[in-house]
């Protein structure tokens, strides 16, 4: 009878028991969960902040560069141009605006001359001084003989500029802010004068005044724009005068054309330009750089890569060869696009394993089109790392190349899988239309340089007449 009345305490303390020891295991597989998604979560957090700190550094800039030695490599470049440019070819067709046997002088003297090297010199300029361009020009001595008012303020003026500020006020008929003057004296004893000024802006515009002298004033008789400077000169070729000046690629600042304007009727569309142009690539392995080049093992995959794209990379798309204003569009490689998060409305970002390291690093690039006359085009690229426990990109910003100074500059970059790694591939514009293209294997934070190429052109004469600039459009 006893064992009867206690069964029933006997099952409650048992029943007891199962139900606190069940809930200490779902208490203790609670804890186990959240402690794993907090490993989980400090891990992905650790992770991220370790390839921050691994990746936020200058590893895709110009070190490279700067441990050979740019000038060296704008030396190689120059070299190997003159070697590959081709023999002087003079363009065969007889424009009607000025005589061809100038068109072939001029063309002569551009092609003995180096882009980058017009010094008083150079076989352009002995070219045009022989043409009167020494003569016709005053210096600042000469302007006061001519304007004879200012005379009174010589022991005040240092320069033409100063010069020609006292001159327009003295004067009628001179343009504002001018900045060269040229005297062409006719057969009558008439005097011509032509008045180069700055057109305002910051394009470096010159707005070009053929005027006659009549006493205190000067009449205008026909002006016209030039889009730079360029050295702007009179000259004078049989019975014939001209404005002639080095015309500039805008985006790269590369002399690589000349422009005449005939001073006579019409000189605005009584043009000829005369432009050096690439049309094909040569490339050779950089002398400068081999020896701080490596070997990967994937030399010839590249070597075939490199072969399979040559003609798309250094077509008109791609690099800018002074045929559009509009600049080079950007070039992509194995990167993806991605839709994981987005810059703003208009920027798509693409990914890429580009430091091996099993983790997409995010980038966005643009190609730096200048607005002024002293910015050139280059490629700008931002790098990120995107954590998606947090749902937020971090930039990268010392890996990212977006601010671009002077000298050999970066134009293009791209990657490419080989040999199960990704290799970065980096094109610089040297000089003139030089360019070098730079094979990388990033590897964390270690940098392998395996190739240097320099590209230079073969070059030919095209020659356009009618051409009419205006700061307009």
């Amino acid at each position: 009878m006893e064992a009867k009345k206690r069964k029933p305490v006997l099952t409650g303390l048992l029943l007891g028991m199962a139900i606190c020891l069940s809930g200490c295991m779902e208490t203790e597989r609670n804890s186990e969960e959240r402690s794993t998604t907090t490993a989980v979560k400090k891990n992905t957090d650790n992770q991220t902040d370790r390839l921050y700190t691994l990746l936020n550094q200058d590893l895709l800039g110009k070190a490279f560069l700067w441990e050979i030695g740019e000038d060296l490599i704008v030396d190689e470049a120059c070299g190997f141009a003159k070697e590959v440019r081709g023999e002087f070819a003079p363009t065969k067709q007889e424009p009607e605006m000025v005589p061809q046997a100038l068109v072939t002088t001029l063309e002569n003297a551009f092609y003995d001359t180096d882009m980058n090297q017009w010094e008083e010199d150079s076989v352009y300029e002995q070219t045009i001084n022989a043409m009167g361009a020494d003569e016709f020009i005053l210096d600042l001595e000469e302007l006061y003989v001519h304007f004879p008012k200012i005379v009174d303020y010589r022991d005040q003026l240092q320069w033409k500029d100063e010069a020609f500020a006292l001159i327009c006020q003295f004067y009628e008929g001179i343009p504002r802010d001018c900045r060269n003057c040229f005297c062409i004296p006719a057969a009558d004893g008439t005097d011509y004068y032509v008045f180069a000024a700055w057109e305002g802006g910051i394009n470096g515009a010159l707005r070009v005044c053929l005027t006659q002298r009549t006493g205190d004033s000067f009449v205008l008789i026909n002006e016209f724009e030039t889009p730079n400077d360029g050295g702007g000169r009179v000259i004078q070729y049989e019975d014939e005068f001209y404005y002639i000046f080095r015309q500039c690629n805008y985006n790269l600042k590369v002399y690589d054309a000349l422009k005449i304007h005939r001073l006579k009727d019409n000189p605005e569309e009584e043009t000829v330009v005369i432009r050096f142009l690439p049309t094909e690539y040569v490339w050779k392995p950089s002398d400068s750089a081999a020896p701080y080049l490596a070997d990967t093992g994937d030399g010839d995959a590249i070597d075939a890569y490199i072969a399979q794209i040559k003609d798309e990379i250094t077509s008109e798309q791609y690099l800018d060869r002074g045929t559009s204003r509009d600049g080079a569009r950007v070039y992509y490689g194995d990167e993806e696009e991605t839709a994981d998060f987005l810059l703003d409305a208009y920027k798509t970002v693409y990914q890429e394993d580009l430091a091996n390291c099993g983790t997409p690093v995010y980038l966005w690039k643009t190609m730096f089109i200048p607005s002024s006359s002293h910015a050139q085009e280059y490629l700008r690229i931002r790098f990120f790392l995107f954590d998606r426990e947090e749902n937020a990109e971090r930039e990268l910003d010392q890996l990212s190349q977006y601010d671009m100074t002077g000298g050999i500059r970066l134009f293009q970059m791209w990657f490419r899988e080989i040999g199960g790694k990704v290799y970065t591939f980096r094109m610089y514009h040297v000089s003139d239309y030089n360019y070098l293209l730079n094979v990388m294997l990033l590897e964390q934070d270690r940098a392998t340089q395996v190739r240097a190429y320099l590209l230079s052109p073969r070059w030919e004469f095209v020659v356009t007449e009618g051409e009419v600039f205006t700061t307009n459009g």
